[in-house]
């Protein structure tokens, strides 16, 4: 006895074909995530992205939108289509038609034109297509786009295929996310390497030891290197010995990230020198290890400023001073001038020499003309003068005699310049 019994078993089989189709477009779908995880070029990711999904499901063409600040969704990646069809939907508004109601809703949807009423319906139909799956380029609640699977056949998907669907959407935002930070990275490196090498100031970057990680061109000119040979070298090798304990110091400040007080650097340049202001901030490279970013403003030529305003100070404040002695001695030769009679007295004494004695009749006679010839020589001789008609000013008020001695330093320089000279410390002349 045999007993056969029979079961349908189509919605086994054709749930078998289903699970078959997801693992293999699940295994599809790793492959993309590999594939786009590689690149970071916005154009490759759009090329390779659209080809790697299309044949993840089994779609017969594929269009990429991606949307502008302005609410238009513009088709930049399309395969499978003609141009005539490509241009017709080359703009689409966010919010209106299937691409843009997926954009704005961030679900995604498949639509069958030969029952549906869409936008671009006629079009469509004229190319041959029977449905359209799309699906949003999206992260979250960001969206960056569209993507639309279209096929020449009836669809009839399963929900898991519509995840499947949005996961490569997911995947492609994530990709086009990545590109365009990437982008950004690039455009911020590029803008601020320019900056780097273009800006006015001398810039370098030191590591712990002290070695020029770079530099750019304002410090290699400043410091009157060929471009690039300042890289590798050591910064101490520009210093005096005297300063590279306290540069060693505020670098290792800067390295620690404490807050760093502008600080005044003189570097040594081919036998010459130029002093910077020097601002540090701490950066990292790569791998987090911290570096020193210093900012070098040259002030080689304030410093010089100052110091010939600082000489010419002191060169004005000894013609002031210069002026002030002359002045006293102009009033002091047009007192004596006016005294003359004192200077009469001078012949009733007999001098200690023949020189003195014709010094002092030089003197009378200059004085007999006004005291002018005292005057230029007061000017000419004003140091050796000056204590010896000091000492004749006093005399001559107080009525006491003047004794003149070759211990008073300036009274000998003047015998010297006179030629006269005494064997021992005694008195050159004396006037009671």
């Amino acid at each position: 006895f045999i007993a056969l019994t029979a079961h349908d078993m189509r919605d086994a089989v054709m749930h078998r074909e289903q699970q078959t189709r997801l693992y293999r477009r699940l295994e599809a779908m790793y492959g993309i995530a590999a594939a786009l995880s590689e690149l970071t070029d916005l154009d490759e990711i759009l090329d390779r992205g659209l080809e790697l999904s299309m044949q993840a499901l089994n779609a017969d063409c594929g269009r990429i939108y991606m949307l502008d600040d302005g609410g238009t969704l513009h088709l930049v990646r399309y395969r499978g289509i003609s141009d005539e069809f490509a241009e017709a939907v080359a703009e689409l508004r966010y919010g209106v038609g299937n691409v843009g109601t997926v954009a704005k809703t961030l679900r995604p949807s498949l639509v069958n034109y030969a029952t549906s009423q869409s936008q671009h319906r006629d079009a469509c139909l004229a190319e041959g297509l029977c449905c359209s799956a799309f699906a949003a380029l999206k992260i979250g609640d960001k969206v960056y786009g569209v993507v639309a699977f279209s096929y020449r056949r009836p669809l009839d998907w399963t929900n898991e295929e519509m995840s499947l669907l949005e996961a490569v959407g997911e995947e492609l935002g994530v990709a086009i996310q990545r590109a365009q930070l990437y982008d950004r990275l690039r455009t911020s490196r590029e803008w601020y390497r320019n900056l780097f090498l273009l800006a006015s100031d001398g810039i370098w970057v030191l590591d712990a030891d002290g070695n020029i990680l770079d530099a750019n061109r304002a410090l290699e000119q400043a410091m009157r290197v060929p471009m690039g040979d300042l890289r590798g070298k050591s910064v101490y090798e520009f210093l005096e010995a005297s300063h590279i304990d306290a540069v060693r110091r505020w670098l290792d400040d800067i390295l620690r990230g404490e807050q760093f007080k502008p600080q005044q650097l003189t570097l040594r340049i081919d036998g010459g020198a130029r002093t910077f202001e020097v601002h540090g901030a701490r950066i990292t490279d790569a791998m987090g290890k911290p570096l020193a970013l210093c900012i070098l403003h040259d002030i080689t030529t304030r410093v010089r400023h100052a110091q010939m305003r600082e000489a010419l100070d002191s060169i004005r404040a000894r013609i002031e001073r210069q002026r002030s002695v002359e002045t006293m001695l102009m009033t002091l030769t047009e007192y004596l001038a006016s005294e003359l009679h004192w200077f009469n007295a001078l012949l009733l004494f007999k001098p200690a020499s023949a020189q003195v004695e014709k010094l002092v009749v030089a003197w009378h006679q200059e004085c007999e003309h006004g005291g002018t010839g005292v005057r230029r020589l007061i000017i000419g001789e004003p140091q050796l003068t000056t204590a010896l008609l000091s000492e004749c000013f006093r005399a001559m008020q107080m009525r006491k005699p003047l004794v003149l001695h070759r211990s008073s330093d300036a009274v000998r320089e003047f015998m010297e310049r006179c030629g006269l000279s005494t064997p021992d410390d005694t008195s050159i002349f004396s006037l009671s």
